[in-house]
């Protein structure tokens, strides 16, 4: 049995919704944030150069290293909706935001059909994370 998982802390933190239509941020990185005033904030990054500068919580340590001081991409998606988070399926679709695509190299001349399936999974809330082959077959 698997613990129990938030999803959305996880990998959106951000939805509004009046019942009718809602928006909600998905992103890949820290999920912190703030909305004041009708103004959305997103904590990219925390640096901080002293641990315990004050020297009064415990002895004050250098951490250059944790001043990021180098290049970084954000990646966030912002998915407009009908209904709440849930009708809307945010986490499906922040899944898909965060997982990247496989690719497969064919053969020259090889083709595969348009659409080909082997599992089907239901219900619609339900989202499969690892699938793996069997070690002593095929089956």
């Amino acid at each position: 049995m698997f613990p129990y998982l938030n999803i959305s802390k996880l990998i959106f933190r951000l939805f509004y919704s009046d019942g009718k239509k809602g928006l909600t941020v998905i992103h890949k990185g820290i999920p912190e944030n703030e909305v004041r005033d009708g103004d959305i904030y997103l904590t990219l990054l925390r640096s901080v150069l002293m641990l315990s500068s004050d020297g009064r919580t415990g002895p004050a340590i250098p951490v250059p290293d944790a001043q990021e001081l180098r290049r970084y991409e954000f990646r966030y998606s912002i998915y407009p909706h009908k209904g709440d988070w849930r009708e809307a399926s945010s986490y499906k679709h922040a899944f898909e935001f965060n997982c990247n695509l496989d690719a497969v190299q064919l053969r020259k001349g090889e083709k595969l059909p348009f659409k080909r399936s082997f599992l089907k999974i239901e219900p619609e809330n339900v989202v499969l994370a690892a699938l793996k082959k069997a070690e002593d077959g095929d089956e």
